[in-house]
């Protein structure tokens, strides 16, 4: 579901969207156990582009259903949207745009920006997402525990940009941070 609320006259706009994603998932052989579950989430996410360059934005993400890794007994999470049920701030914070460069100041996710495979975004194993090396061994906010943190990109052309981002160490996990309000 979305929505879009546009004052043309002053460039507003304020967006607003819902997003279901179910899935159903089986481990069909192997592994700890033979079991399927349900699982899924529902996002919120709004932003408001108040004035010229500025955009606020806010995203709310509810995780629901079982943990199919339970039964599978992997070392990553067998589908990308498995995370403990919680209800969660996910993401929040100011974004500002000059001409070619872009600051962004608050909660966000390291994987929405840096470590991004875009083929990955064709399958629904998490492996195919952020790399293996980075989820498993270093305490980064990746999906479902975002961190509060500072982005800065530099587009140099249209096929090259400078990225560089400083996030909080220690964005916790999704059972002692379980509705990533702890800052």
């Amino acid at each position: 579901i979305f929505s879009s609320f546009v004052n043309e006259q002053q460039q507003q706009k304020i967006e607003m969207e819902l997003v279901f994603t179910h899935d159903v998932a089986a481990n069909m052989a192997g592994g700890i156990r033979q079991e399927s579950f349900h699982l899924g989430n529902i996002d919120f996410i709004a932003s408001a582009d108040l004035w010229e360059g500025g955009t606020w934005f806010f995203y709310v993400l509810s995780n629901y259903g079982g943990m199919l890794s339970a039964a599978v007994g992997d070392l990553q999470v067998s589908n990308n949207i498995e995370a403990t049920p919680h209800t969660r701030l996910y993401e929040f914070g100011y974004r500002h745009r000059w001409d070619k460069f872009t600051l962004t100041l608050g909660q966000n996710d390291l994987n929405a920006t840096f470590a991004i495979s875009d083929h990955g975004l064709h399958f629904i194993n998490s492996s195919f997402g952020i790399q293996p090396e980075l989820s498993t061994n270093v305490a980064i906010p990746i999906f479902p525990v975002a961190a509060l943190g500072i982005v800065a990109d530099w587009q140099y052309s249209t096929n090259a940009s400078f990225l560089v981002g400083v996030y909080d160490g220690d964005p916790g996990t999704p059972e002692d941070n379980p509705h990533s309000l702890r800052f």
